[in-house]
């Protein structure tokens, strides 16, 4: 009876067909109980007992050998579809297919998986910084983004290493960025022309509390107590992509242009479409969820707002001219031309950076700040817990009153 041969184990033969050496090692079974072997060729007998030798040390130290390799376009392609889309927010999602087809694939995308190398991952780099002329911070979430899906492709047995890793490649490091803060003579500026702006209301939320851009636009008027004088932030507006429903079948290239499109999140993560693509998407950590003190100009303001639209008891606080949401580009529009009136060159974001920088200025301790703006880190979670709401308010109204913003 023939002897089966056992994992580890290896074979040598010269191919009649093209002269070529070809050395199998024994892998352990699959789960299916069928044999798997790793198959190496080479020119010459020398090199194929080498590569025979090399894939045995690794077995004996790993434990099993992928068998065959896909390229990083194939295997970023799956990931992105299989795994990725499964596990993180539809945003993120969206942000990840972009980085791999703009600066991973066009690097490194016709590499052999197996045969990636942290040179190949250092090419990279130097691809989206010195090719392409983006930040090292562009480089660095790319980097990072490469070394999960190599992470995962270990885990699947892929790969029998992550080159990612510091253990052989450092990473990029994040540019420093200058500071973006309005001073307290531009936010004063801004808030002036924003009285007699259409969206007065929205402009004073954003740079009073620091609320992000989706929050604002998210707030709806059942979420805004003029008894309590708060404002719960409990939602943000996005606008979520499309995935192509009919497994790429249907020719359209946009997945909005699907006729099965949909969308697609991962389990657990709560929304409610208002229209569209654009949703209201709960905040990523639970301190992101928070209630703010309601203070004057902006309360004023906000009721003024509320009676001018008939006492609503729901729906949004902000809406456009057809009575829709205000979407996240006619927002923008708002603020570039609010900025432009102001001559500034400030982003939306930069109210958020200025609400912070100026109640530190007044000395408004951290844990304060962090607990409006919703921040959330290790460090600074125990910390919420000691903040209450008349510390919020002491602060938010101290601000108010810095600004010397009139209450109508």
């Amino acid at each position: 009876m023939a002897r089966r041969r056992g994992s580890g184990e290896g074979s040598i033969y010269r191919r009649d067909s093209d002269g070529m050496w070809v050395a199998a090692v024994e892998l352990p079974r699959g789960v299916d109980g069928k044999r798997r072997r790793k198959v190496i060729v080479r020119k010459d007998k020398a090199s194929a007992v080498r590569a025979m030798r090399e894939a045995q040390a690794d077995l004996e130290r790993q434990g099993d050998l992928p068998t065959s390799s896909p390229t990083v376009e194939q295997w970023l392609t799956h990931w992105l579809a299989n795994v990725s889309a499964k596990r993180v927010r539809p945003k993120t999602q969206y942000e990840r297919e972009g980085d791999v087809r703009r600066y991973i694939l066009p690097a490194i995308g016709s590499k052999r998986l197996d045969k990636l190398t942290p040179e190949h991952v250092t090419a990279m780099h130097r691809y989206i910084t010195d090719e392409l002329g983006r930040s090292s911070t562009t480089a660095l979430r790319c980097h990072r983004l490469l070394s999960v899906a190599l992470r995962d492709a270990k885990r699947a047995g892929r790969v029998t290493r992550n080159v990612a890793t510091s253990e052989y490649v450092d990473a990029p490091r994040a540019a420093v960025p200058a500071s973006r803060a309005l001073t307290l003579d531009d936010a004063v500026r801004l808030l002036d022309l924003a009285v007699q702006d259409t969206y007065r209301v929205r402009w004073t939320l954003g740079l009073l509390t620091g609320a992000r851009t989706g929050e604002v636009l998210g707030l709806e008027w059942d979420r805004v107590d003029f008894d309590a004088d708060t404002i719960t932030l409990s939602w943000q507006l996005q606008r979520l992509p499309y995935v192509h429903g009919c497994g790429d079948t249907c020719g359209r290239k946009r997945a909005g242009s699907c006729p099965e499109r949909r969308f697609e999140t991962p389990a657990g993560f709560e929304l409610r479409q208002v229209r569209g693509g654009l949703h209201l998407v709960r905040p990523k950590t639970r301190s992101g969820w928070r209630v703010v003190p309601l203070v004057e100009p902006l309360r004023s303001a906000m009721l003024s707002a509320w009676e001018a639209a008939g006492r609503p008891d729901t729906g949004l606080v902000f809406t456009g001219a057809d009575g829709g949401p205000l979407t996240p580009e006619d927002d923008f529009q708002a603020w570039k031309s609010l900025r432009e009136r102001a001559g500034l060159s400030a982003r939306r974001h930069d109210a958020r950076h200025t609400a912070a920088t100026l109640l530190l200025a007044l000395g408004v301790d951290p844990r304060v700040i962090q607990s409006i703006l919703g921040h959330s880190s290790a460090v600074t979670t125990a910390l919420y817990q000691h903040v209450d709401q008349t510390m919020q308010r002491d602060a938010l109204t101290r601000l108010s009153e810095r600004l010397a913003l009139p209450t109508r």
